[in-house]
């Protein structure tokens, strides 16, 4: 993990933009509860996403991340000999996406922890073995992200998150339906947008010259 603010958190700090970071990497681990028992456990790659974030203020502005389609993740308990594959998986601000709370820098410097809430998660899912059927649709109804955000020295950004949700499932095979709890670990790496990224370098020239207006050079 970094440990150091860097230029771009200076940068955004003096001139209060926010900065966009697009996709580098990621990955979600996906767990699932049934009855107080894990029936699913596994990791799918992100296939894109963007965080806009601002330092000052402390703001989550923006986040998008998708994925899908992935590999099947096999189930376990009672769903053994089943697994599923994620189609699609889609979190982003839910409707009226107003609640956030931002507080930092902790430590290491350049941490941020952050709750924002409501946020939509959507997607769609396929099932195959001794229970399958599909593709369904799923969603969670308003729940949380929460986690910490870091932006490191080399202008990048990380972020890690827990996004918790539940659906009630109908009984299906060897399924006696019932609700279902899943947990996704989040893990997004990004770079500043070009765009973005001229207004950092254009924020630290700024800063260089008035440092050297204040000192006579």
């Amino acid at each position: 993990m970094v440990a150091s603010l860097g230029l771009v958190g200076l940068a955004a700090t003096a001139h209060a933009t926010p900065i966009t970071y697009s996709f580098v990497s990621g990955s979600a681990q996906v767990t699932a509860t049934f009855a107080g028992n894990t029936i699913a456990n596994g990791t799918i790659t992100l296939t894109g996403s963007q965080v806009t974030f601002d330092t000052s203020p402390k703001q989550l502005t923006s986040f998008v991340f998708t994925a899908g389609p992935t590999a099947s993740i096999p189930l376990t308990g009672i769903l053994t000999g089943a697994s599923v594959v994620l189609n699609s998986l889609n979190i982003g601000p839910g409707g009226g996406y107003t609640n956030f709370s931002v507080t930092g820098p902790a430590s290491p410097p350049g941490t941020y922890n952050y709750t924002v809430g409501p946020v939509g998660v959507s997607g769609s899912a396929t099932f195959s073995g001794t229970v399958s059927g599909g593709p369904f649709a799923f969603s969670f109804p308003n729940p949380t992200l929460s986690g910490q955000v870091q932006i490191g020295a080399s202008n990048t950004l990380s972020l890690n998150g827990i996004t918790l949700g539940s659906v009630t499932l109908p009984a299906h095979g060897a399924f006696p339906g019932g609700v279902v709890t899943f947990k996704a670990d989040l893990l997004f790496t990004g770079t500043p947008e070009p765009g973005t990224a001229l207004l950092v370098g254009a924020g630290l020239v700024g800063m260089v010259a008035a440092a050297r207006r204040r000192s006579g050079a």
